[in-house]
């Protein structure tokens, strides 16, 4: 049990249970626990949680170095007095230090390396004398010359006896997490054969097109499209040579769409694109420049194809015929029509 400053005392629960007609009533005996309680706790912790060894080497200390060795973020230990005592290679490369030793018995005040040290202080301060742990806290820190920001995780390391020894940790920058939170977008919302959004992400972007259609007034077309030659391609070609044209197309769309429509795949040979307009004109002219720009389209690499494009524009003022297109669509049901 963790005292107010931190501190684990091993204590021992024994609850029984008392029958009773009217109400379950239990019976609880706690005492701090001797060296026979920890001996057979240990064991038991050790069964559930340590692989046998084989070898020499103890599988605690194997099982150690190949997880800070594989840990994929920069990750420090530090003793009481918040000396750095270890740090994985991660760390090492982060802040491009050839070896452990260049910051061994450093704090980070020796190290020079935060513009503000007070809040890293503070917290570690925190973690050292109240046991808490703090998790992803952000803070800046110098590394190669240029201030980075970073989340940082720490939490307190206890010895034998349950007196916390010193602090563990580990960071993220937040360069990383962008990079992280963009992938985990990108696998939820964008088509990775064309880069066009995928059938989520046209739902989400329906959502705000017709958000700004109600609240905003602003008029918006879907325009599909739909390639039979695809279909003809794939069994000449195969798959992966059809994954090529398919990019070709993405890129044409995208290059005429622009910055101001949105445009994504929803079925192998089918697109979807939402645009907002202020005239009829407009929409003939981007239905027209998008027939063109994929009919135009007469080579993948080292090999020919002739594309032609049906193509039918719903718009959201016929409540009726839109939703029932959309749906459709994104189910493989859409059908051209006259």
């Amino acid at each position: 049990m963790k005292g107010p400053d931190g501190t684990l005392i091993w204590k021992t629960h024994r609850i029984a249970r008392i029958a009773s007609s009217e109400q379950d009533i239990y019976f609880c005996v706690v005492r701090v626990s001797d060296a026979q309680d920890m001996s057979h706790y240990e064991g038991k912790c050790r069964a559930q949680y340590v692989l046998p060894s084989d070898g020499e080497e103890d599988s605690v200390e194997l099982l150690w170095k190949n997880f800070i060795t594989g840990f994929p973020l920069p990750a420090f230990w530090k003793d009481n007095q918040r000396r750095f005592r270890g740090v994985n290679q991660k760390f090492l490369d982060f802040y491009d230090f050839d070896s452990v030793q260049e910051l061994l018995d450093s704090t980070d005040e020796d190290m020079n390396w935060h513009v503000h040290p007070e809040p890293f202080e503070r917290d570690e301060h925190d973690v050292l004398e109240k046991g808490i742990t703090i998790r992803d806290v952000p803070g800046q820190c110098l590394a190669r010359g240029v201030q980075r920001n970073i989340l940082a995780t720490k939490w307190p390391v206890y010895d034998v006896q349950g007196n916390i020894a010193g602090l563990m940790g580990y960071f993220v920058s937040a360069e990383a997490l962008a990079h992280v939170q963009q992938q985990s977008h990108e696998a939820l919302f964008v088509d990775r054969v064309t880069r066009l959004a995928n059938v989520k992400g046209l739902l989400f972007l329906l959502a705000q097109y017709l958000d700004e259609y109600r609240f905003g007034h602003r008029n918006f077309v879907a325009v599909f499209i739909r390639i039979r030659a695809i279909d003809r391609l794939l069994r000449r070609y195969g798959e992966e040579a059809c994954n090529e044209l398919l990019g070709c197309i993405a890129d044409e769309i995208r290059r005429i769409v622009g910055p101001v429509g949105a445009s994504g795949r929803f079925d192998r040979n089918q697109f979807l694109v939402f645009s907002q307009y202020t005239s009829q004109e407009e929409v003939r002219d981007l239905g027209q420049r998008l027939r063109t720009g994929i009919e135009a389209i007469h080579s993948f690499g080292q090999r020919s194809c002739t594309l032609f494009v049906e193509m039918h524009m719903a718009y959201p003022q016929d409540q009726s015929d839109f939703y029932e297109d959309i749906i459709a669509a994104l189910l493989g049901r859409w059908k051209k029509k006259s």
